[in-house]
């Protein structure tokens, strides 16, 4: 998104170059939305196989490339970004100022799109699994607050799509019928109290640092920095409770 923004458009004729880079990022999107399809039904099928020997019979897998977790086209979905860039040099703000503006707005719009497929996919194709029982959060190795918070260890419903942020690399892992599980992932809480105190720092850097973790080190539960923000089209996201707010309900 931040490349065809650079290469497609200008200034010099912003309406005109505009509605380029929405057919290219809109027709790159949906390859990589299609990707991600393909790429859970593959996990889905590989992590079920491992915990049971047997491959599974899953549905087919859902057609979503094309579309935003609105139900948009993405074309239509990559039209905001254009409304910055006019907004702030109609600001008279230095026109590098505003087209940053805009590809940053058109990179989250992407990312959200991109990962929306994936766990939509994952989920769709879980709820049609036998085998599959339902799901645990499992964050990645540079998780935020936000997302161990919410990695409690609880199984949820597997037709449930796992909450997220922008750019958020956490996995919905399926939990599987009549399989004992003999070694359970590490809740957020545990993952953190695991962590020396300057590793534990870091992972508040910019959002709070020592003092945010120092909360956590006397005793606050990690769900407590979980905060779900509205979206104007609907749902929510997933955002990490400022220190302030932390601060003055402790």
């Amino acid at each position: 998104a931040a490349g065809m923004w650079r290469a497609a458009v200008s200034l010099d004729d912003l309406d005109g170059t505009y509605p380029a880079f929405q057919a290219a990022a809109a027709s790159r999107l949906a390859a990589i939305q299609a990707a991600a399809t393909a790429t859970a039904a593959g996990y889905l099928t590989a992590f079920v196989s491992s915990e049971t020997a047997a491959r599974p019979v899953l549905p087919a897998a859902p057609m979503l490339a094309g579309r935003d977790e609105f139900g948009r086209p993405l074309e239509e979905a990559l039209l905001p970004p254009v409304m910055p860039v006019k907004l702030a040099l109609a600001q008279r703000e230095p026109p590098e100022q505003a087209l940053r503006a805009g590809q940053a707005r058109a990179e989250r719009i992407a990312a959200s799109a991109a990962g929306w497929a994936g766990r939509q996919a994952l989920s769709d194709l879980m709820a049609g699994a036998d085998e599959v029982i339902g799901w645990r959060r499992v964050t990645s190795g540079d998780a935020c607050g936000a997302c161990l918070g919410a990695a409690t260890g609880a199984i949820r419903a597997d037709d449930e799509i796992p909450e997220a942020h922008a750019s958020c690399q956490c996995v919905a892992e399926p939990v599987i019928r009549g399989v004992r599980e003999t070694v359970l992932r590490p809740t957020g809480d545990e993952m953190f109290h695991a962590l020396p105190p300057d590793a534990q720092d870091a992972l508040f850097h910019g959002r709070g640092g020592a003092m945010k973790a120092q909360l956590v080190r006397d005793g606050m539960p990690l769900e407590r920095l979980v905060v779900r923000q509205p979206m104007e089209m609907g749902g929510h996201v997933l955002s990490e409770a400022p220190l302030g707010q932390l601060a003055a309900t402790s």
